[in-house]
């Protein structure tokens, strides 16, 4: 299944990411480019990261 149509990227990309490690959002995209352009993906990326780890880590960053 197409998770991230902007950057092309497939659900098992995005499980990969997660499963090695990637525990939120930034963290995915910086792995396999999904959520890094529109931000269209990134609830079914948070939903795919807490069916893995039971929890979504939120990265905030200062401005």
């Amino acid at each position: 299944m197409l998770v991230c149509s902007c950057n092309a990227v497939f659900e098992g990309a995005v499980r990969k990411a997660v499963t090695s490690g990637a525990s939120c959002v930034d963290s995915v995209g910086s792995i396999c480019g999904a959520g890094t352009d529109c931000g269209g993906c990134t609830a079914h990326i948070e939903d795919i990261i807490e069916e893995i780890h039971g929890e979504v880590r939120v990265t905030i960053q200062a401005a």
